[in-house]
């Protein structure tokens, strides 16, 4: 198993690169850049009859697995699934996965806390990635933030993120991870990696493949745990 630049979303029997969304996001704004994501969630025993995967060839829910600003996306889709607003033409598909894997993400777009330590990528995002600024469409903005969202019926996470981060915030996925934890049913890992930059792993090293390892172990449990529950 290698480690690749490239982030992805792992599902049952496939894996889809992340880059086809977030080359999505700079002309498809939210809610309209997460429904694809949604789309894929729906390949499973479910909903996959009638669409012509079997159940031998697809699983109930995927895990998700992603890197910067899909990391955001990775989170909002595990904590937003089943809401109709992310998911038109679909609203009864089950949407959920077993588990997330975020790495280095943004969750809170609003600045909920005062500290404001996502400013510089607030002129990003609304320019980018929501359709206005975060004064015109605030509701929107603060349902884009995974941390507004979480909730007891939550998927496992495992949230990665390095303590040198300068370009995604690592206090706020701290504070992220324990808000979810606080009312998940669900384990929360949250792992601060000491020394790690934005975007630590896109080059083969040996934190990166410590980090696959974790990531394998974190997985098979979630996998496990699922075969466990039936």
């Amino acid at each position: 198993m290698t480690w690749t630049a490239c982030s992805f979303f792992v599902f049952a029997c496939f894996c889809v690169t992340i880059t086809v969304v977030s080359s999505v996001s700079l002309r498809r704004p939210l809610p309209a850049l997460i429904i694809p994501i949604f789309v894929f969630g729906m390949l499973s025993p479910a909903t996959g009859a009638g669409k012509g995967i079997s159940k031998q060839n697809s699983r109930r829910a995927p895990a998700c697995i992603a890197r910067p600003y899909c990391g955001h996306l990775a989170a909002l889709a595990a904590l937003s699934a089943g809401d109709p607003a992310y998911q038109p033409g679909f609203e009864q598909a089950d949407t959920s996965v077993d588990a997330v894997i975020p790495l280095y993400g943004v969750y809170d777009f609003t600045d909920h806390d005062g500290q404001d330590l996502n400013r510089a990528l607030r002129e990003f995002l609304g320019d980018k990635v929501m359709p206005g600024s975060l004064a015109q469409f605030s509701e929107l903005w603060s349902q884009a933030s995974p941390i507004v969202r979480v909730h007891d019926q939550a998927p496992p996470f495992f949230v990665i993120h390095g303590d040198t981060d300068v370009m995604t915030s690592w206090e706020v996925a701290r504070d992220f991870s324990d808000r979810l934890e606080a009312v998940s049913q669900q384990p929360v890992v949250h792992a601060e990696l000491p020394g790690c930059q934005h975007g630590f792993d896109g080059m083969h090293s040996v934190r990166s493949n410590y980090l696959i390892n974790h990531i394998t172990d974190f997985l098979e449990w979630a996998h496990a745990n699922r075969l466990r529950a039936g």
